[in-house]
């Protein structure tokens, strides 16, 4: 997919007027130089022991070097592909499946060159099952091409202007900061809630995108 992806970025001006869409890779800005894990550690909340976590990145990615028009912008999809899960330290009583129900992305990205800064939080509608591979494994399976896709959309003025300054931001040359927070919530049996108890849950995770519609 990356392949494909390539030709957007070389040339996404066009790719712009044609399909109103502008591509930007990596914007959780993971690097991926040693090692491509997100650790998630889980905590029960009080109410109902239900699972809840949370993973910062701190880190860059590269602008599209290209000349777009900001005007009526749409929307901002972030979609961060997942691998495979694995929860640690290891247990017999490990849940069969993890509905990964509620994730909140928070994302501020910055352009060292010009000081402009960005914050958007983005919400994902849609729920992630995670299934356990079998047996006493701690391995999950994950749904082939699933992962947190979640979305800003702009529904007034102030909307409009936070993505408009957003694409300012990824369409000046360079490099852009971006400091990254995911929060979320786990459903599972009530009875197996409790196993997931200070443990923590690990994504495998690919090179992420994020898309600004037009």
């Amino acid at each position: 997919w990356l392949l494909l992806l390539l030709p957007l970025l070389a040339g996404c001006g066009a790719g712009l007027k044609e399909t109103g869409r502008l591509p930007i890779l990596n914007p959780l800005g993971i690097n991926f130089g040693g090692q491509s894990f997100a650790q998630i550690d889980m905590r029960l909340q009080a109410n109902g022991g239900q699972p809840t976590g949370s993973w910062s990145n701190r880190g860059r990615f590269t602008d599209n070097a290209t000349e777009v028009t900001v005007s009526d912008v749409r929307g901002f999809v972030l979609y961060q592909p997942i691998l495979s899960a694995r929860i640690e330290p290891s247990s017999d009583s490990l849940p069969a499946s993890i509905t990964v129900e509620r994730v909140e992305i928070t994302i501020r990205v910055t352009d060292p060159q010009t000081g402009q800064s960005v914050q958007l939080k983005l919400d994902q509608p849609q729920n992630l099952l995670l299934t356990r591979a079998g047996g006493n494994s701690n391995e999950y399976v994950v749904p082939e091409g699933a992962g947190l896709r979640a979305t800003y959309e702009a529904t007034g003025a102030d909307d409009v202007a936070t993505l408009q300054r957003l694409v300012e931001i990824v369409t000046k040359g360079g490099e852009n900061n971006v400091d990254a927070q995911i929060e979320l919530s786990l459903q599972v049996a009530v009875e197996e809630s409790a196993a997931l108890n200070e443990k923590t849950l690990t994504f495998e995770v690919s090179r992420g995108t994020g898309t600004l519609l037009f």
